[in-house]
């Protein structure tokens, strides 16, 4: 059970997402996937992660602009602790080819409601990026973050494998996990797997 609040500023997040991107799908009432409306992105890029030798920010763009590149979609929701990250992505996104618009959490709330968020500290605003980020269309993660992990396991309960933790076959080197919903990109990180997945 998430915090009321949380799921308030989530719902306000993708009813913004929708207005701005793809109001034909509107009203949307928040219980599935927003589908062909927006691609999610999580970014583990703070300097806990720097500092470990976690998956670059370079190389998390690398695979995630392949990645926006594959799929119809340009309007993209990104999450990250290191706000840095997400702009200087935002800046490759628009180069792509069609061009690709990328927005985060703080760009779609307004009033009380972007100061409730500002409230909130950096883990309770990542409650608010995970209920965003279950939501959409297409998500990528990073292999190095149990969030990333978390989220495309939480997406599976709607997919083909649904309930099984299993990853579609022959994956190309650099990704971990996929199936029609998610993918989570980065080095092996079998730890995950087995902590998240009973």
């Amino acid at each position: 059970e998430f915090r009321t609040d949380t799921q308030h500023l989530a719902s306000t997040i993708l009813s913004a997402l929708l207005t701005r991107f793809s109001p034909d799908l509107l009203p949307y009432h928040h219980h599935g996937l927003a589908n062909n409306s927006f691609i999610g992105l999580h970014f583990r890029t703070e300097i806990d992660a720097i500092n470990v030798g976690y998956t670059s920010f370079e190389e998390q763009t690398k695979a995630y602009l392949s990645f926006v590149s594959a799929t119809p979609i340009r309007a993209i929701y990104a999450a990250s602790g290191n706000t840095t990250s997400l702009s200087l992505f935002a800046v490759e996104a628009a180069k792509l080819d069609p061009p690709a618009t990328v927005v985060a959490k703080g760009d779609l709330l307004e009033g009380e409601d972007k100061q409730a968020l500002e409230a909130l500290t950096w883990d309770q605003q990542a409650l608010v990026d995970y209920l965003v980020l279950t939501k959409a269309a297409r998500f990528a993660g990073v292999s190095d973050s149990s969030f990333s992990w978390g989220i495309a396991y939480a997406r599976q309960v709607v997919s083909a494998e649904a309930g099984t933790c299993h990853s579609v076959g022959g994956l190309e080197e650099g990704v971990q996990f996929r199936d029609e919903l998610s993918t989570v990109f980065g080095r092996p990180r079998d730890w995950h797997i087995n902590k998240l997945w009973p």
